[in-house]
């Protein structure tokens, strides 16, 4: 077999073929450690003493995936991101936008001059995401309907008083845009 150029070729596009890609991997609390950390031993490195979280292949602006030292999304028209999770404790609650919600966030963010690292709202792109676990893995889906929300909010007296305002406006929301911007 022909041993192709490490670079790509400028008709790629027209004749593609396999490439490498070099990926990050994000090492966060909750990350795996140890021998049996499923990261490191998919890429076949040393885990040592660091908490391997998360691979990201793809075209996230923090850290895209590689392709002959570029970035993908320059290389490609590439707008998504893959992750392989490898978590030894419990993650924090993700809640991802729709289309519909990312235009809305990002639009309301930028008006407000939201400085980028206190944005919830990163861009307009959506954020669809699924879960295909390769070990043993739970997770939760869903939230509890507003009504119910509000219902069990007011139950416990400590939410109650410490978050009353907030209590008010959920409850108060008539649309599912409103219930996302209580905030």
């Amino acid at each position: 077999m022909k041993k192709r150029s490490t670079n790509l070729t400028p008709n790629y596009l027209e004749n593609p073929y396999p490439v490498c890609l070099t990926n990050s991997v994000m090492n966060y609390d909750w990350g795996q450690t140890g021998q049996n950390a499923y990261i490191p031993n998919l890429l076949g490195s040393d885990p040592g003493t660091k908490k391997w979280a998360e691979l990201w292949i793809g075209a996230n602006k923090k850290a895209p995936s590689m392709v002959t030292g570029e970035p993908i999304n320059k290389l490609f028209n590439i707008n998504g991101l893959f992750k392989i999770l490898a978590a030894k404790d419990m993650l924090s609650i993700q809640i991802h936008p729709n289309a519909e919600q990312a235009k809305i966030g990002f639009q309301k963010e930028e008006v407000a001059k939201i400085k980028e690292a206190e944005r919830f709202y990163k861009d307009q792109n959506p954020k669809p995401e699924f879960t295909i676990p390769l070990t043993h893995f739970w997770a939760l889906s869903g939230f509890l309907d507003k009504d119910k929300l509000v219902a069990n909010f007011r139950a416990v007296t400590e939410l109650k008083s410490a978050f009353e305002t907030k209590i008010k406006e959920l409850a108060s929301a008539k649309t599912e845009k409103e219930i996302i911007f209580a905030k």
